[in-house]
């Protein structure tokens, strides 16, 4: 199953941009794919949505499964009925050559570069609400930061389009894997509900709009042969879906890595830079007392207590002066 999804999630992309890359008339037409992938963003909160309606009227997980199968089922009818418009049959299309000479070291190197960004999308995707959950405080948000992946990928494509055309392709890819790598790691070091809502908004805003910045520099890249390139890109992209949870459960089975260890290993390295941190020699502290502001605060406490009677006030004056 794993395999097929990986498969199929992977030849979605490289057909459907084909086909937007093909009904594209401008000059500039991978400065148009901020939009089309966009549309990752919204099927992700789509369907979060709907599974959660699903959900709350009682029905299983397997129930919103199916529901969902079918809206894909539809959504993917409806497309070839949109596609079927197009009568027109082209005679004279233009046959590019494959050419190994565009799989520079550069060109290999942002293909292995994308293999890793689809390991990294999937694992963080797969385990991403459970990590959440399980959480000590955190119970029940996991649904919530995945909601906050799909709306945070809605407008990341753009944004980082219009960055990469202002500022290079290859520096904003290096920025947003930072930012994702930010995000991923913010639920192993703190179970802070902001930081962790923070942690599905880096994921959802960097993750899509690096599939729309490698896109659009591959076919920089691609000289004139962008469905070679792209479709090597993409099939990295999707044998890194594939595997990543196949090895992620593979080491958590051998290891036996629990939530419960692992947080128990985090707190050891915790504590081993805390003793490390103690070795060094402390700061000094600032002790002075300082005693006009301690005059005020007295003064302050007196007038307060004379005007309202609290004995709270006189007592903290007399502890005031005592100190």
């Amino acid at each position: 199953g794993r395999v097929l999804a990986g498969f199929a999630g992977a030849m979605c992309l490289i057909v459907g941009t084909s086909i937007v890359m093909q009904k594209l008339t401008i000059k500039s037409k991978t400065k148009a794919m901020g939009i089309h992938f966009s549309g990752i963003g919204f099927s992700i909160l789509t369907t979060d949505l709907l599974a959660r309606f699903v959900l709350s009227l009682n029905y299983t997980w397997r129930d919103s499964w199916a529901v969902l199968a079918v809206f894909a089922i539809i959504l993917s009818l409806y497309s070839v009925y949109i596609l079927s418009f197009d009568k027109e049959v082209k005679q004279n299309a233009v046959k590019v050559k494959f050419d190994i000479s565009i799989f520079t070291p550069f060109v290999i190197v942002l293909i292995i570069a994308y293999f890793t960004e689809g390991v990294g999308f999937v694992v963080q995707a797969t385990f991403l609400p459970d990590i959440i959950n399980n959480l000590k405080g955190l119970e029940g948000y996991g649904s919530l930061t995945w909601t906050l992946v799909g709306v945070a990928g809605i407008p990341s494509c753009i944004i980082s389009m219009l960055l990469a055309h202002r500022f290079g392709s290859s520096n904003i890819i290096i920025i947003a894997l930072l930012l994702q790598a930010v995000g991923i790691l913010i639920p192993a070091f703190s179970s802070n509900i902001y930081l962790n809502l923070l942690s599905g908004v880096l994921y959802g805003g960097t993750f899509i709009g690096l599939v729309a910045l490698f896109m659009n520099l591959g076919g920089q890249l691609s000289r004139g042969n962008p469905v070679v390139l792209m479709g090597a890109m993409t099939s990295s992209y999707g044998i890194g879906q594939v595997i990543a949870p196949l090895y992620s459960v593979y080491f958590i089975e051998k290891y036996g890595i629990t939530n419960a260890i692992f947080q128990e290993k985090l707190n050891t390295i915790h504590q081993l830079l805390f003793d490390k941190r103690k070795e060094k020699i402390r700061p000094g502290t600032d002790d002075k007392i300082l005693t006009e502001w301690n005059s005020i605060t007295i003064k302050g406490l007196c007038d307060a207590y004379k005007a309202f009677g609290d004995e709270l006030y006189k007592n903290k004056a007399i502890q005031t002066t005592e100190f």
